[in-house]
């Protein structure tokens, strides 16, 4: 039972997301999640809820798999954001580039993996991917 109130294009700017964020929230007295196309989005989100007051009644989701995302998810302000692994898109693409220009067939989908970081994973991802220690976060 979702019911999409609206859809807004950020430019994938963080204050342009917190803008039509705070539009948002004055104009629907109910919204339960903002799902964002990438985490500069999502940090302008967090933004305008925290202004707003609303800090933990409106779920926030993003995408990238940021170090400030992964701060604000292990702080509780980003319920989840889905780590899509840069380095291994790139990686595959070249991969796939130097196949197909050596005369190798590529296959038409290549799966990169990605990976679900909510507030019980964070720290332990964060460690994994970036080689840093969340502190002072108060994740479990």
């Amino acid at each position: 039972n979702i019911k999409v109130l609206a859809a807004e294009n950020a430019n994938f700017d963080t204050a342009t997301a917190m803008s039509i964020t705070e539009n948002e929230i004055q104009r629907f007295p109910q919204i339960d999640a903002v799902i964002c196309a990438n985490h500069q989005i999502a940090l302008g989100a967090i933004a305008a809820i925290s202004a707003a007051g609303k800090t933990g009644k409106m779920k926030v989701s993003g995408f990238d798999g940021t170090k400030d995302a992964y701060m604000a998810s292990a702080q509780g302000l980003m319920f989840e954001t889905l780590d899509q692994n840069p380095w291994a898109q790139s990686g595959l693409a070249v991969d796939a580039a130097i196949r197909y220009l050596n005369g190798q067939k590529i296959a038409d989908f290549v799966p990169i993996g990605y990976r679900l970081v909510t507030g019980d994973n964070v720290v332990a991802v964060a460690q994994e991917r970036f080689g840093v220690t969340l502190m002072g976060t108060g994740t479990k």
